[in-house]
């Protein structure tokens, strides 16, 4: 994985055009994939089931150290030295990364399960996700009743439908949907989409917030968001390590209760507030996802046999990233008929390319109900969970 994710930015750093920096970063994304399905079951079966909280909260723990310092060296190298240098460094870490997992992973005799690929399940799943996040992006820009849209969300259901039909009828399905019977496993999965979810919106609308409404350029955006990503990086090994004495489950309602809060909070935002309350709440927001996410994932792996370690970090994976594509969509859709409903126009580009007073207002108006909305989605989660008792 790391070895073509390096591929990718050697391309990427030589595109002559958009469409080859695309290709690029379509084989960057295979790798990424590669890498993210296995790191969770290589990092998990390195340690006890007792400190499976602890470990994932060391793990996100370093994506919070990735945050702080993604935006502040990648906006330092790309000022100094160019966009194409940051996919240079991407290429020569992934290697380095690479040749030494091949020297540091010792070898070791692997539960292997015999089965066969279901080569079906993948192309309907591969299908149904790319057609079906096309029509959320393109929701988002060319309007949900544009023709393409609503023939894209169809044929997205259709593809759904039969990769449900299929893998109920598969022998060794690629995606397991007996493990949905599971409480923990569908209770933990459907939170983890709906925090992804929910935070991705106000992760992606905030830059907007801070850049076009506050006034800061785009080189100091990395120094707003780094006590956030700090945050991140200090409290998700302690939340875990909490967990595992407390109990995972509560530690994770808990942090999907707080990102809902964190998210409501930041409705309150408006043209005139100073940036520290901005800064501020997303702290709080970091901490919600801080608290949920290790445990939360520690919970759905405990609730599945050590052989589907795989198979369940592969569906975290996946609510993530749909969870990341829904919220921007959700969120941009939100801002968009708020700004339409004002007489404004329903972009986000209109914002970008700068505005009156009035397209500020509009926008801040769309940001804090996307907010209210997003917010809204995890405490109702987080109360469910709490009447479920899981």
């Amino acid at each position: 994985g790391y070895f073509i994710l390096g591929a990718g930015a050697i391309m990427s750093s030589l595109a002559a055009d958009m469409t080859l920096l695309v290709v690029g970063r379509v084989v960057m994304g295979l790798g990424a994939a590669l890498t993210q399905a296995t790191t969770i079951p290589i990092v998990v079966s390195a340690f006890s089931a007792g400190e499976r909280g602890r470990v994932l909260g060391g793990q996100m723990g370093v994506v919070g150290v990735g945050t702080v310092l993604g935006p502040v060296v990648g906006g330092a190298i790309v000022g100094l030295i160019g966009w194409r240098a940051i996919y240079w460094v991407t290429a020569v870490i992934s290697v380095a990364v690479a040749l030494l997992g091949m020297r540091v992973l010792r070898r070791r005799s692997e539960r292997r399960v015999r089965a066969d690929f279901d080569l079906l399940g993948a192309l309907l799943s591969t299908a149904f996700l790319v057609i079906f996040l096309v029509a959320l992006s393109n929701g988002a820009r060319l309007g949900w009743r544009d023709p393409s849209v609503t023939l894209s969300l169809v044929l997205s259901g259709i593809l759904a439908a039969g990769l449900w039909w299929q893998e109920r009828r598969a022998a060794d399905p690629m995606l397991d949907m007996r493990l949905f019977r599971l409480p923990d496993f569908s209770v933990g999965l459907g939170s983890a989409l709906a925090a992804f979810t929910a935070s991705s919106g106000a992760y992606f609308l905030l830059p907007f917030y801070l850049q076009m409404v506050q006034g800061f350029p785009p080189e100091v955006l990395g120094l707003l968001l780094m006590p956030a990503g700090i945050v991140t990086a200090l409290a998700s090994p302690v939340m875990g390590h909490l967990a595992d004495r407390v109990g995972h489950r509560r530690i994770a309602t808990l942090g999907v209760a707080l990102n809902g809060v964190g998210l409501v909070c930041l409705s309150f935002l408006g043209v005139e507030t100073s940036v520290i309350w901005a800064v501020v709440l997303f702290m709080v927001l970091s901490l919600g996802i801080a608290s949920f996410h290790a445990p939360n994932s520690s919970a759905i792996l405990g609730a599945v046999e050590e052989g589907k370690h795989g198979v369940a970090s592969g569906f975290i994976n996946l609510a993530r990233n749909l969870g990341n594509v829904v919220g921007i969509a959700a969120g941009t859709a939100i801002v968009s008929a708020t700004m339409a409903a004002r007489g404004l126009p329903p972009t986000l580009a209109a914002v970008v390319d700068g505005g009156d007073s009035a397209l500020l207002h509009g926008f801040v108006a769309g940001f804090n109900r996307s907010t209210v909305v997003l917010g809204s989605l995890c405490l109702v989660v987080a109360a469910l969970r709490v009447i479920r008792r899981v």
